[in-house]
């Protein structure tokens, strides 16, 4: 299970990295890792219910899942440190606490997806889109459609 959570882990890295596409603003490529997490749930969804259900039963994936999940914490924080420098987005919570908060928030939404998108999970992630917007640069227009 180990090995097989490392595709669950790369499509998180890669829906990250549209946090480093400076041509588009923040909002919207926090939308776009948003959706992309949630597209990379369902084409991945039996592995990704494999690991959750794995989870649940062995304390060795657990800390796997732990520790992959607390590795996006840091690079979240410089992100959000960076916007700030940048006066793309206000002050603050430290960035860190932040992260740590939408990172976990999102782990247990992209829990709540199926294999099929719905009008329901396109609702959740947008909503979690906005949380995570608005979190990082305050109360700014709703993000829109991927």
């Amino acid at each position: 299970m180990a090995a097989l959570g490392t595709d669950v882990y790369q499509a998180s890295v890669a829906a990250a990295a549209h946090l480093a596409d400076e041509s588009l603003p923040g909002p919207r490529r926090i939308e776009l890792m948003v959706h992309d997490l949630a597209a990379s749930v369902r084409r991945l969804h039996y592995l990704y219910r494999a690991m959750l259900d794995a989870r649940r039963h062995s304390a060795a994936i657990r800390e796997m899942w732990d520790s992959n999940l607390e590795s996006f914490v840091a690079p979240m924080a410089q992100y959000i440190d960076g916007e700030r420098q940048a006066g793309r987005a206000p002050a603050g919570p430290d960035s860190g606490s932040l992260a740590g908060l939408l990172l976990r928030l999102s782990d247990r939404t992209l829990e709540s997806l199926g294999p099929q998108e719905t009008p329901e999970d396109r609702q959740r992630m947008n909503t979690l889109a906005t949380i995570w917007a608005r979190s990082i640069y305050g109360a700014a227009d709703d993000p829109g459609e991927p």
